[in-house]
């Protein structure tokens, strides 16, 4: 059940954010003069991907991420003009703002949260079912018998779609911070002029502390009856929110082992393997470091005291 599910998140995912991070990249370029062959090739790349997205046909969530990703690139890239914001913090902001401009922009279409969730759970069962069918062709559908029958796939697949589903938007929230993030990256490794921040090491990750406190009124939705047309919406910020923390927790870690053991790749290896096998312990794990880190600013307590 966990490696089908976290197969079709990280489908989910990465699809769009190929394109989401294709768009704000070639503004910078174009922006940045691209002085070198391999900035003008990376260019033509993230022209030709975003052109080719946007003028794809889709159902409606695809023109929902589509018009997401058209305010999220407006906004990081005048963020970006304008102020010395870090990358993090110029891609949460233009979440935000996409947040905002989307919502105001659905009623114009004659379209609504509710439905793009029920578009998009369509679309996901959909994808489910035919990939089903076609592993299963010339496979007798009546007979056998235990977990690897089809039925029980089927079920096992639909009960992951419905879970994505239900947080498809944190999906499109996640593949939206992980483009503009790695447009930044990209961005200032390219561009003969870039302007703005240029990102820091990843061991160095952070947000605002206060970032927490949107937790506790999604918190009170989830568990108060009254809020409860209200736990969709809380469900998903509570998912961006576990993975920033998770990431941060990740960065953390990444920020003291090599101090603490020297890790070679061996031992990356190990930890590599161990995550494979220990996946939900470890996200679990990785989100308590963050909020770890978050309130008691491990890293930086680290550092002063190796210099005392």
């Amino acid at each position: 059940m966990v490696a089908v599910f976290v197969a079709i998140v990280a489908y989910q995912v990465t699809v769009p954010l190929v394109a989401v991070c294709a768009l704000p990249l070639a503004v910078l370029l174009v922006l940045g003069k691209p002085a070198t062959w391999a900035a003008r090739v990376t260019l033509g790349v993230a022209i030709g991907i975003g052109a080719l997205w946007l003028t794809q046909p889709a159902e409606p969530p695809g023109y929902a991420m589509r018009a997401g990703a058209l305010w999220a690139t407006a906004t990081f890239v005048a963020l970006t003009l304008t102020t010395a914001l870090s990358v993090s913090a110029r891609a949460l902001i233009a979440l935000g703002a996409t947040l905002v401009g989307v919502t105001a922009t659905l009623p114009f279409v004659g379209l609504s949260w509710a439905e793009l969730h029920w578009w998009a759970e369509h679309q996901l069962g959909l994808g489910a079912r035919t990939t089903l069918g076609r592993f299963w062709i010339g496979v007798d559908l009546t007979g056998g018998s235990g977990p690897g029958r089809p039925t029980d796939v089927a079920q096992l697949l639909e009960g992951s779609v419905r879970v994505i589903g239900a947080i498809a938007p944190a999906l499109a929230a996640l593949a939206i911070l992980l483009g503009l993030s790695v447009a930044g990256q990209f961005y200032y490794r390219l561009a003969a002029a870039p302007r703005g921040t240029p990102p820091k090491p990843f061991k160095t990750f952070r947000f605002s502390e206060h970032l927490g406190w949107l937790a506790i009124a999604p918190l009170l939705f989830l568990v108060i009856p009254r809020f409860a047309v209200l736990k969709p919406l809380a469900a998903n910020v509570l998912v961006v929110l576990a993975a920033l923390y998770g990431l941060r927790g990740v960065a953390v870690a990444a920020f003291f082992l090599p101090q603490v053991t020297g890790a070679g790749f061996l031992l990356w290896l190990l930890i590599g393997t161990i995550i494979l096998l220990m996946l939900p312990a470890v996200v679990g794990g990785a989100i308590a470091l963050g909020l770890l880190d978050a309130g008691l600013q491990i890293r930086t307590r680290w550092k002063a005291a190796t210099r005392s």
